[in-house]
C-alpha cells in the first residue's frame, strides 16, 4: 500500500543505544544559503526547532546522539553544540560509514544497537549496517 508506514518492532527499538543523524535533508530542509562577508565565505542552514526537542528526549532516555554529515560547516558545529550531541563527524568526502563506525567504537556501541536517520545516497552504507535504519522522504 502506498503511503503506509511499517510498524516498528518494539524489541528492535529497545536495543538502540545510539542514534546517528544526517544533517542536510534530515535536520534541515535540504537547502543551504551561501554568501560572503568581507571576502569570507558563509554558509547557513535552516534547522527545525522541533528536532531539538526530539534530541533532548533521546538523550534524556539515555540514548546517545551523533551527527554525521558529508559537508563541513560551522553551522553544523554550532547546531551540534546547541543540541549537546554526543559526537559529531563532518567529512567533506562524505565517507559516512567509516566515520560512523569510529563513533560507535568510541561509545562502545555495536552497529545492531544503533539507529541512523538519513535521506540520500551517501547515507546508504550506514543504513545497511545499523539495527534500525530510517530513511526520511524529501
Amino acid at each position: 500500500m502506498t503511503g503506509t508506514v511499517p510498524s516498528l518492532d518494539p524489541t528492535l527499538a529497545r536495543r538502540v543505544r545510539l542514534v546517528g543523524l544526517d544533517v542536510d535533508g534530515v535536520l534541515t530542509d535540504g537547502g543551504i544559503y551561501l554568501g560572503a562577508t568581507d571576502g569570507a565565505p558563509l554558509e547557513f542552514k535552516r534547522y527545525d526547532i522541533h528536532d531539538g526537542l526530539g534530541v533532548f528526549f533521546l538523550r534524556d532516555a539515555g540514548i546517545k546522539v551523533a551527527i554525521v554529515t558529508g559537508r563541513v560547516s560551522d553551522s553544523v558545529r554550532l547546531r551540534a553544540a546547541e543540541l549537546q550531541a554526543d559526537d559529531l563527524s563532518q567529512d567533506a568526502q562524505a565517507r559516512k560509514l567509516p566515520a560512523f563506525l569510529r563513533i560507535l567504537a568510541r561509545h562502545g556501541v555495536a552497529p545492531e544497537e544503533a539507529a541512523f536517520v538519513g535521506d540520500d545516497f551517501p547515507d546508504m552504507g550506514v543504513l545497511r549496517v545499523v539495527g534500525l535504519p530510517v530513511a526520511v522522504a524529501n
